[in-house]
């Protein structure tokens, strides 16, 4: 049996389910008119749309309307005509939009550092790995225990072998540099 790993989306989201648990409870025992404990609504759509994107933002806002809805219908201290008015509308209206724009720019940001990270491990012009990625997949085998060597070789090969064609297109006959010891 695989067993879920706690990421940042899980986590935003256990937070953000709880939190609208405790909003709610909390709602049905202290509101009164005009206290305003249903702001805290805010609070669990952000961190769904944080975790999940636009949809499942506006649907956290939905989500979070309906709780606000029948928290004021269960709770004595509140007057059930307010359930059916056009404030329950507004704020269907404020919990949806805040929902799916919140999603939006998160989408927007996970794709943007997502494309940074491929332009940061890429050559510029040739496309090819920089070092830093070139490192990075040499050395992770290592971290894991993994045999290093070989990888290492087919490295120093494939490098060799692009030193080697770059000379050759600049039409060098002796593609290493470097002197030769004569002996």
């Amino acid at each position: 049996m695989r067993r879920l790993q706690p990421t940042p989306r899980r986590a935003f989201l256990a937070t953000s389910a709880g939190s609208a648990a405790a909003i709610y409870g909390v709602f049905l025992l202290y509101e009164t008119p005009g206290l305003g404990i249903g702001h805290f609504y805010y609070l669990p759509i952000l961190l769904a749309a944080l975790a999940t994107g636009p949809w499942l933002g506006a649907l956290a806002g939905v989500g979070a309307t309906v709780l606000y809805a029948t928290g004021v219908a269960l709770n004595p201290a509140i007057s059930t005509s307010e359930v059916i008015s056009t404030s329950t509308a507004i704020r269907l209206v404020t919990f949806l939009a805040v929902g799916a724009v919140t999603g939006y720019f998160a989408r927007e940001g996970r794709r943007a550092t997502a494309e940074l990270q491929v332009l940061a491990e890429r050559d510029a012009v040739t496309g090819l790995p920089n070092t830093r990625a070139s490192e990075r997949a040499i050395w992770r085998p290592a971290r894991s225990g993994a045999a290093v060597r070989a990888p290492r070789r087919r490295a120093r090969g494939a490098l060799r072998a692009s030193r080697d064609q770059f000379a050759r297109e600049l039409g060098r006959r002796d593609p290493d540099p470097r002197p030769r010891a004569r002996g």
